[in-house]
C-alpha cells in the first residue's frame, strides 16, 4: 500500500512538473506571437498585469507568492530582453538596487522589531517588476508603502487590524504599479501642459 501511494505521488509530481514546463513554453510562444501581431508594449503590459493579478490572488488567499509565478515573470523578462525591448544594464541595476534596499529593510526590521518587514515573495516580486520598469520601481515601492501604511492605520483605527496583524503586500504593490505606470505619467503630462 505504501509503495503504491508513493508511486502515485511521484507520477502526480512529475505530471505537475511537465504541466509547468508546458505552461512556460506555451507562454513564451504566445508572447512571441502576440508581440508580432499586436505590438510588444501591449504584450509587456498584459504580462505584468497577469503577473500582478496572480501574485495578489495567491498572497490574499494563502499568504505567499509562489516561486512559479516569479519564475514566469523572470522567463517573460528574458523573452523581452531577447526581443530587445528591455535594456539589460538599466533594468538589472534597478532590480538589483531595489532588492538590496528591501533586503536591508528586512534585516533592520528583523533586528529591531523581531520580524521581517516584508515576505520573500514580495522581495522577489519587486525584483521582477524592477526588471520590467527600471528605476520607476522606486516609485512603485514608495506608493505601495504609502497606500499599505494608510490601509493599516485605518484598519487599526476601526479595529479591523491589530498592530501584530499580517497584511498581504502584493495588492498594494499592484495598486502602486497601476498608479505609477498608468496614472502618474498622465498627471505629469497634464501638469506640463498647464
Amino acid at each position: 500500500m505504501n509503495i503504491q501511494s508513493s508511486s502515485k505521488f511521484q507520477i502526480q509530481l512529475s505530471t505537475r512538473g511537465i504541466q509547468k514546463v508546458g505552461f512556460i513554453v506555451g507562454m513564451i510562444l504566445l508572447q512571441f506571437f502576440l508581440a508580432k501581431s499586436f505590438g510588444i508594449i501591449l504584450v509587456i503590459d498584459l504580462t505584468l498585469i497577469l503577473l500582478l493579478a496572480a501574485s495578489v490572488w495567491t498572497d490574499i488567499l494563502y499568504g505567499v507568492i509562489p516561486n512559479f509565478i516569479i519564475g514566469c515573470g523572470l522567463v517573460s523578462a528574458g523573452v523581452f530582453l531577447i526581443l530587445g525591448e528591455l535594456k539589460l544594464t538599466k533594468t538589472l541595476i534597478a532590480a538589483a538596487s531595489i532588492l538590496v534596499l528591501l533586503l536591508l529593510i528586512c534585516w533592520l526590521s528583523e533586528k529591531f522589531f523581531g520580524q521581517p518587514g516584508l515576505g520573500m515573495g514580495d522581495l522577489k516580486l519587486f525584483f521582477v517588476l524592477g526588471l520590467y520598469l527600471g528605476w520607476e520601481i522606486f516609485w512603485v515601492l514608495y506608493i505601495a508603502v504609502m497606500v499599505g501604511g494608510l490601509f493599516a492605520i485605518c484598519g487599526i483605527i476601526v479595529k479591523y487590524l491589530s498592530r501584530k496583524s499580517r497584511l498581504p503586500f502584493a495588492p498594494f504593490i499592484a495598486i502602486a504599479f497601476l498608479v505609477t505606470h498608468y496614472f502618474l505619467p498622465l498627471s505629469l503630462v497634464m501638469g506640463y501642459l498647464r
